[in-house]
């Protein structure tokens, strides 16, 4: 890696194309990587997300996973799963029009097993905090579908 990492390598915006019962689906991208990265399922999303953060070693976990896989050197990129997708990254814009949601995350602590940080709503222009990884899943799932009665929030 190149480039320092600092307080603002881990923010990551996520646009999202779709949901349904929390299963979040749309793109991730890191200016730290400058690349972003398709997600089909809001596991996906958490995954590529993990190793991002992992591979930063910013915020630190609370605690590691063991593994019997060999930790060699990779290229930091395809080892987070971060690739450059021209559609997304030569017209950011036209993803932020056609997605349903955008948001910003900023995770800045990893404990307890899980992460807290603060999650910018774009579209809703509204700021939240999150204890876990669960109500940040959660809040976006209900940001997207805030057209629907049964679906509000507090946003």
């Amino acid at each position: 890696m190149d480039k320092p990492v600092t307080a603002m390598s881990n923010i990551v915006k996520i646009y999202i194309f779709s949901s349904e019962n929390l299963e979040l689906s749309g793109y991730l991208y890191s200016d730290y990587f400058e690349a972003s990265c398709e997600f089909k399922t809001a596991w996906e999303m958490v995954d590529i997300l993990e190793r991002l953060y992992n591979r930063l070693s910013f915020p630190q976990a609370g605690f590691e996973f063991r593994s019997f896989e060999d930790k060699g050197s990779k290229n930091a990129r395809t080892e987070v799963g971060l690739v450059s997708n021209t559609r997304h990254d030569q017209n950011e814009a036209a993803a932020e029009q056609s997605s349903n949601a955008t948001f910003v995350v900023r995770v800045q602590f990893r404990q307890n097993a899980t992460w807290q940080g603060t999650v910018d709503w774009l579209d809703g222009k509204k700021t939240k905090h999150f204890r876990s990884t669960l109500e940040l899943l959660k809040l976006m799932d209900e940001a997207v579908s805030m057209d629907d009665p049964e679906h509000r929030t507090k946003w």
